[in-house]
C-alpha cells in the first residue's frame, strides 16, 4: 500500500468520510531464462545408433562395478553423442508478454504511456486529454486486431492436417486457458509476498520436503509372519523387454534431472539396449540403486483455493527415464507375482489393471439400491475416510516389512531398501531451481513402482473389519447395511477403532485436519429416517453430511444424483462460454473437438450409473426424457449452437446430424450395454461378475445376440433402442441389478 487516508464527503449533507488508499498492483514479470532445445527432426539417426553400438560398453562398464559410476558414464556418453548428431541451441525464453503482442504493438503502447505522462505532467489540460483519448481508442483497436489475428492464426494451425499432435493439443490448451504449467503468482509466506522465482522455489521445496517427514510415535514392527510360502528374489532382465519398453515410451514426456529424454532413447532404439542391460543386471546383483536416478525435478501444480498459498499446490515429479524403465521391469514381475498369488485384496480398486473408479462406484451404488429394494427398505450407513499425505508418509521400514511378509526376499528386498532411501528433490519454476532437499519418508512421487508399493503398504487395512470396506488408493469407504441400528453402529465403531489402531501402528494419519474430518452419509429412501447412534473416530463424532463426493461422483442420501448432475452442468456451461467466445475464430471441427474434450468428458463420467432410461409412450420411436436427463441434453444442445453458430431454436436432430454427434441419452444407453456385456463376459473385476443375479445365461445369450447381430455403424439409433427394450422386456430388473439403476422401473411396459 502506497498511501491511505480519509477525506470529507462530497455531499455537504452527509457526515460520513471517504476512506481512500492507493495500492501498487504492478507485479514484476517472470525473469527470462535459458533453455536447451533439441531439434530431433534433424537428427542423424544412423550416426547416433552407429556411435552407440561401436562404443565399447562391456569393457568400459565393467571397469568398475559401482552402479553409480556406470550410470554416470552412460549418461555422459549418451548426451555427448546426442550433442554431436542432434542439432541443438540454447534459446532465451522470456515469459513476459502475451504471445499476441508484437514489437509494433509494444511501441504503440509505450507511446500511449508517454502521452499519459505528459498529460499528467502538464496539469491535465483539456487539449492533452482529447489527444490522449483519441490515441487510446487507436491503441484499443490495435490490441483487439492483434488478439483477433493471433486467434485466427492458431485456428489455421489447428485446421491444418499437417500440424503435429503435440502442437495441436498445446494450442487447444492455450486457447482454452488450460496451460498445465501456469505462471505462479507471488506467494504469501508469513504475510510477506515472495516475488523472486528462486525464493519461490526455495519455499516450495521446503514445504514439499516437510510433507515427506515420518509421523513419529512409539510403534515398532510386529513379529514377522509370512502370508505366502512363495518367494520373489530376482527379476529377469532380457533384451526384448528393454527394447519393448523403449519403443513404447511417450515421446512427449519431459526429461528428468539427468537430461536424457524419451526421444533420445527412442532414436537410439536397439543400440542402447546393451548398456542398459549391463547396468540393470549390476543393480540387481549389487542391490544398489544409483543415486543419480533418485533425484527428481518437482513442478508445483495448483490444486484449489488461493494461488498465493504454498499449501494449495501439489508436486509433480520428473524422474530420470532410464530409471523408470528399470522400475517398469521390477513392476511387471512384482505385480504379476502379487496378482497370481492373490496377495492384493479385491477391495482395492486403485492402480489395478482392469479396475477403475467407475467399477467401484457401480458396485457401491448397486449395493445401496439392493438395500433400498429390500422388503424392509433398509438403510446404508457409509463413512468416508482419507489418509493425510498418504504417499508421502509411508514408513520405509514398515513397507520393507510388508514386502517381506508377501514373499519379497533376497537381493530384490535389499534393492528396494536402496531404492527408497537417500532420495532428493528440487523445485523448478521458470528455469529457476532450488537446492536439493532430502525425502525422509513416502514412496517416490512420479515413479512407476510408487503406487504398487503403496497398495502393498495399506493392503492389510481391511483385517478385522466387520462391516464392508472399499479402497481406491488412499480413499477409504466403510459401509454397513442396517438391519439393526445398534448392531450396525457397534460394527462401524469397532471398525473405526481398528483403522485408528492400524494408523498408529504403521505411522499414518486419517483425517488429522479438523476442517477435513471423517464424514458419514446415511443412504435412505425413507421419509422418516431412523435415528442412529453416533460414530466416533479420532475421539470426535463423525460429521453427518447430506451429500459426499466420492471418486468424482457426488452421492446424496437417496441416490438421486441431482447434486452431481447440477455440478457437472454448471462446470460444463463455463466452458461453453469459452467455446462461444472462440467460435468466430476457430473452425467448426476444432470447436467440436474442444467440446468433446472439455465439456462432454465431464458429462460422460459415470453417466451409465445415474442414467434414467427414456420413457416409451405409444411406440418404440416415441421417447421422452426425464427432466434431469433433459437438463444434461440441453448442455449439449447449447454447445452445438456455439460450435455451429446456429440460432437458438434450431432443430436439435439436424444440428447433431451436421456435426456428427449422438444424443447423450443414446451414449449412456450404449455405454450401459457395453458395461453389461463386459460383466456378463467376465471382463470386469470379480466383485462385479460375482454379483450377477439369476438368469445369467439368459442375459448372456441376449447380450451376445445383440452384439453379434447389430451393426452399430448402420442400424438407426431409434431402432437399436427399440430392439434393446424388446429383448429386455421381461428382464429389466436383472439389467438394473447389473448396472446399478433400479430406476428402469420408470419404463412404461405398455
Amino acid at each position: 500500500m502506497l498511501e491511505s487516508g480519509t477525506r470529507p464527503s462530497l455531499d455537504p449533507y452527509c457526515h460520513h468520510q471517504i476512506t481512500h488508499f492507493k495500492v501498487n498492483i504492478k507485479l514484476p514479470p517472470p525473469p527470462p531464462y535459458d533453455r536447451l532445445l533439441w531439434h530431433y527432426d534433424q537428427a542423424n539417426v544412423e550416426a547416433i545408433r552407429r556411435s552407440i553400438t561401436d562404443f565399447p560398453w562391456q569393457i568400459q562398464l565393467n571397469l568398475e562395478s559401482d552402479p553409480n559410476w556406470q550410470v554416470k558414464l552412460f549418461t555422459d556418453t549418451i548426451l555427448n553423442i546426442m550433442s554431436v548428431f542432434v542439432p541443438n541451441e540454447i534459446k532465451r525464453i522470456k515469459p513476459r508478454d502475451p504471445s499476441w503482442i508484437s514489437n509494433d504493438l509494444k511501441t504503440l503502447l509505450k507511446k500511449k504511456n508517454r502521452l499519459y505522462a505528459s498529460y499528467k505532467r502538464n496539469g491535465y489540460k483539456e487539449n492533452d486529454r482529447v489527444k490522449l483519448e483519441a490515441f487510446r481508442s487507436e491503441c484499443k483497436e490495435a490490441v483487439d486486431l492483434a488478439k483477433k489475428n493471433h486467434i485466427s492464426k492458431l485456428g489455421n494451425k489447428l485446421n491444418d492436417p499437417l500440424t503435429p499432435s503435440k502442437s495441436y493439443w498445446k494450442i487447444i490448451h492455450r486457447v482454452m486457458n488450460r496451460a498445465r504449467l501456469p505462471v505462479i503468482p507471488p506467494i504469501l509466506v508469513d504475510n510477506i509476498l515472495v516475488l523472486n522465482c528462486i525464493d519461490k522455489c526455495k519455499h516450495f521445496a521446503l514445504f514439499f520436503s516437510n510433507q515427506c517427514k515420518l509421523n513419529v510415535n512409539s510403534s515398532i514392527l510386529p513379529p514377522l509372519n509370512f502370508l505366502t510360502n512363495h518367494r520373489l528374489d530376482s527379476v529377469p532382465i532380457d533384451d526384448a523387454s528393454i527394447l519393448s519398453l523403449i519403443r513404447n515410451l511417450n515421446a512427449n514426456k519431459a526429461m528428468g534431472p539427468d537430461g536424457i529424454s524419451a526421444r533420445m532413447l527412442m532414436i537410439a532404439d536397439a543400440s542402447v539396449v546393451l548398456p542398459l542391460k549391463i547396468i540393470y543386471s549390476n543393480i540387481l546383483n549389487s542391490s544398489i540403486y544409483p543415486d543419480q536416478w533418485k533425484l527428481a525435478n518437482v513442478t508445483p501444480i495448483h490444486k484449489k483455493g488461493s494461488k498465493q498459498l504454498v499449501s494449495n499446490y501439489r508436486p509433480i515429479s520428473l524422474l530420470p527415464i532410464c530409471g523408470k524403465i528399470f522400475e517398469k521391469l521390477i513392476f511387471n514381475s512384482l505385480y504379476t507375482y502379487l496378482t497370481h498369488h492373490k496377495l492384493i485384496t479385491h477391495n482395492q480398486s486403485g492402480f489395478k489393471s482392469g479396475d477403475s473408479t467407475t467399477n467401484q462406484l457401480l458396485f457401491l451404488v448397486n449395493e445401496i439400491h439392493e438395500a433400498f429394494e429390500n422388503p424392509k427398505s433398509l438403510e446404508v450407513r457409509a463413512v468416508f475416510l482419507d489418509i493425510s499425505k498418504a504417499f508421502d508418509k509411508v514408513w520405509h521400514d514398515g513397507l520393507l516389512f510388508k514386502l517381506e511378509q508377501n514373499g519379497v526376499s533376497g537381493n530384490l528386498l535389499k534393492l528396494t531398501r536402496s531404492y527408497l532411501i537417500n532420495r532428493k528433490q528440487r523445485v523448478v519454476i521458470n528455469g529457476s531451481c532450488s537446492d536439493y532437499f532430502s525425502i525422509e519418508s513416502g514412496v517416490p512421487q512420479g515413479s512407476v513402482l510408487g503406487p504398487l508399493l503403496f497398495l502393498i503398504y495399506i493392503n492389510d487395512l481391511e483385517q478385522d473389519i466387520k462391516s464392508r470396506i472399499k479402497f481406491f488408493a488412499d480413499d477409504t469407504m466403510l459401509f454397513s447395511i442396517v438391519y439393526d441400528s445398534l448392531t450396525s453402529a457397534n460394527e462401524l465403531n469397532h471398525d473405526l477403532r481398528v483403522i485408528q489402531k492400524w494408523a498408529y501402528q504403521w505411522k499414518m494419519e486419517f483425517n488429522p485436519d479438523p476442517t477435513k474430518q471423517a464424514t458419514e452419509l446415511l443412504f435412505s429412501c425413507k421419509k422418516n429416517k431412523t435415528v442412529h447412534p453416533p460414530l466416533i473416530f479420532n475421539n470426535q463424532i463423525v460429521k453427518k453430511v447430506e451429500y459426499q463426493k466420492h471418486l468424482g461422483l457426488i452421492l446424496d442420501s437417496n441416490l438421486s444424483f441431482v447434486d452431481h448432475i447440477n455440478a457437472k452442468i454448471a462446470l460444463a456451461k463455463k466452458n461453453v462460454g469459452i467455446i462461444r467466445h472462440l467460435s468466430n475464430h476457430l473452425p467448426m471441427q476444432v470447436l467440436s473437438q474442444m467440446y468433446k474434450v472439455f465439456i462432454r468428458s465431464h458429462l460422460d463420467y459415470c453417466d451409465f450409473i445415474y442414467h434414467i432410461p427414456p420413457i416409451i409412450r405409444n411406440s418404440p420411436l416415441e421417447i421422452s426424457l426425464n427432466f434431469l436427463m433433459e437438463s444434461i441434453e440441453k448442455v449439449q444442445y447449447i454447445s452445438a449452437l456455439a460450435v455451429t453458430g446456429a440460432w437458438r431454436g434450431s432443430n436439435r436432430s439436424k444440428l447433431y446430424e451436421e456435426i456428427g454427434w449422438e444424443t447423450l441419452s443414446d451414449r449412456r444407453m450404449y455405454r450401459r450395454l457395453l458395461q453389461l456385456y463386459k460383466i456378463t463376459n467376465s471382463m470386469t473385476p470379480e466383485y462385479l461378475s460375482n454379483n450377477l443375479p439369476p438368469k445369467k445365461d439368459l442375459i448372456c445369450t441376449v447380450i451376445t445376440r445383440l452384439f453379434s447381430s447389430v451393426n452399430f455403424d448402420v442400424i438407426h439409433q431409434d431402432t437399436l433402442i427399440a430392439f434393446f427394450l424388446t429383448q429386455f422386456l421381461h428382464g429389466t430388473e436383472y439389467l438394473g441389478t447389473l448396472i446399478s439403476c433400479r430406476r428402469l422401473a420408470n419404463l412404461n411396459r405398455t
